[in-house]
């Protein structure tokens, strides 16, 4: 369906779509505070060093331990030391609710907990925070002893070493028994204390060393509980309530219009189409039928067929519309009354009109105005098939109305119906014979085509038909034209290159009562009692038996001026040849 269906759709039932925003947002609104709260905690460390910060390799080395903790604290060996002090919480939990972020241009490190019980959010904070703390703390011990551990073997080995000499000038005695041992053991005995000073020295400045230079992470401001949710969790939680809203809201009308396939006024039918609606027209059941359709009568048909008449002479001030097509997406009543009716009315008002019955199987037009069904149409492509010669214009097979005196109406029926109707509207023989037609000397040739689906909203051989057609009117009959099927006739239409000049609707009765036809002092057949204007031209052409179920009586209408009926034999001598 095109955008401007769901356009359309939603200005029209744009209340259930904010009514369920509104509803669905409140509600999560309202559980983001009440049913599911969410309270956060951050608490903030720091790097501290003596070291001046001046320095590029203090600054990268402080900035890579910075995010070096932000990794750890979210990592499975901080996560799961931390949850053995929270039994209630699990570690896939605390994935969820944990985030470290390093505050840029800072030494500070930010543990930011979420959780619904704001208490156990600040202290999951704390503890991330102090395990974060010690670890560091013993990593840094473990550093250290690392790089004291030669020097302090050496001065351990170098104090034996001063002990074993030391003894040795015991034993010697005082005075020494053997002064030049005791001169060598005394020379060895102040090496040794010189080492050892040097490595005591050494090992101090060690420690002095991983005391300036080290960098300490140490908690600068521990989490508090918050006294209120988390304002940015409820704003979010709300919007994602309006988002969902609007969605089902959206997806619930879409399915009412599914739901509902009629088309209920004329504007949707505007709105679906994209063409203006150039009239509309009333039926209501009739008191019986002939056939497993309800026969229909029809009111409104005058002044549809002077409106329509009007907008078709607007519509050809730059090039003449002398072939008019009568179609409907779907099979309806409406579009052969408006047919026949707009031939009267053209007939009536001066000028030579052909009327075209194109429902080869079904034709109704012979009914209408009471002629013979057959020879016709269909006859008059065989014999176009076998004669190719002047003598078998099809015109020829084209008859006057029967129960309605209009001279300069001619109807040409459907004729025999053919086992192919598709295959016969969709033949050579019948263009050449349309072009026949159009080669007569009527001033107007109204089409009467079959519908454009046939059932299961299937594509029927219509289209052929309107391939010489100067315009189209497109009927829809609100009872039963559906509106996938009006589309599909719309993108059938377009497909074609078909100039559609508009549409008329056939809508469900209302106040308006179908009269009968009654005549008229100008011989144009009108409907309505004394108070309507005799000028106006028939309502409707009504079956004969129908006009004689309302009027008791057939029928008869006052003949026209001699010299108009004159003028009318004349201008279609060649077309009563078969009559």
């Amino acid at each position: 369906m095109p955008a401007r269906y769901y356009r359309d759709l939603i200005l029209r039932l744009w209340r259930p779509v904010i009514l369920c925003a509104i509803l669905i947002g409140a509600g999560a609104c309202v559980g983001s505070i009440v049913i599911f709260p969410v309270y956060q905690a951050s608490s903030l460390l720091q790097v501290t060093t003596l070291v001046p910060q001046g320095s590029n390799y203090v600054t990268l080395a402080a900035d890579r331990l910075m995010h070096t903790e932000a990794e750890l604290a979210t990592s499975d060996s901080v996560l799961t030391q931390v949850a053995t002090s929270f039994p209630q919480v699990s570690e896939s939990k605390l994935k969820s609710e944990v985030s470290a972020t390093v505050i840029p241009n800072t030494l500070a490190l930010q543990i930011t907990v979420q959780d619904t019980n704001a208490a156990q959010a600040a202290s999951i904070a704390n503890a991330i925070a102090n395990t974060l703390t010690s670890r560091q703390a013993a990593a840094r011990l473990q550093t250290n002893a690392a790089m004291e551990q030669p020097i302090r073997d050496e001065i351990a080995a170098t104090e034996q070493q001063i002990t074993q000499v030391k003894q040795q000038l015991t034993a010697l005695g005082t005075p020494p028994s053997d002064p030049n041992k005791a001169n060598i053991l005394q020379t060895q005995l102040e090496s040794l204390q010189s080492t050892l000073t040097q490595d005591q020295e050494t090992l101090s400045n060690i420690r002095v060393t991983e005391i300036t230079e080290s960098f300490v992470l140490q908690v600068a401001q521990r989490a508090q509980p918050a006294s209120l949710p988390k304002t940015s969790r409820i704003v979010e939680g709300t919007l994602a309530g309006l988002a969902s809203g609007l969605l089902l809201g959206f997806l619930l009308i879409l399915g009412l219009d599914q739901l509902n396939w009629q088309v209920r006024s004329a504007d949707e039918v505007a709105s679906l189409l994209g063409v203006t609606v150039l009239g509309e027209i009333h039926h209501t059941a009739g008191e019986g039928s002939d056939s497993s359709t309800t026969e229909k009568m029809y009111a409104g048909l005058s002044d549809t067929c002077r409106s329509l008449v009007r907008s078709l002479n607007f519509l050809s001030l730059d090039q003449p519309i002398r072939t008019l097509a009568i179609i409907s997406p779907e099979r309806t009543n409406a579009s052969n009354m408006l047919a026949s009716s707009l031939a009267l009315y053209l007939a009536a008002s001066g000028r030579r009109t052909l009327l075209i019955d194109g429902h080869l199987v079904e034709g109704r037009q012979s009914r209408q105005f009471g002629i013979p069904s057959s020879p016709g149409l269909s006859n008059a492509v065989l014999d176009m098939r076998n004669n190719r010669t002047v003598e078998s214009a099809p015109l020829r097979y084209a008859r006057q109305p029967a129960n309605i005196h209009a001279p300069l109406l001619l109807v040409l029926p459907a004729g025999t119906p053919p086992p192919n109707p598709d295959g016969v509207l969709a033949s050579h023989t019948m263009e050449r014979v349309l072009a026949s037609l159009i080669q007569s000397e009527a001033d107007t040739i109204i089409l009467d085509t079959p519908p454009l689906l046939g059932r299961m909203g299937r594509s029927t051989s219509a289209g052929a038909l309107l391939k010489h057609i100067d315009g189209i009117l497109l009927v829809v009959d609100l009872s039963c034209t559906r509106k996938e099927h009006l589309l599909r006739a719309q993108q059938l239409l377009a497909d074609m290159n078909a100039k559609v000049l508009g549409c008329v609707v056939s809508g469900s009765a209302d106040t308006q009562a179908t009269t009968p036809i009654s005549p008229s002092p100008n011989g144009i057949a009108t409907s309505g009692g004394p108070a309507q204007d005799a000028t106006q031209p028939a309502s409707m052409p009504l079956r004969a038996d129908a006009l004689h179920r309302q009027a008791h009586q057939p029928p008869a209408l006052p003949r026209a001026s001699g010299a108009a009926e004159k003028q009318g034999q004349n201008m279609w001598r060649d077309g009563n040849a078969g009559q």
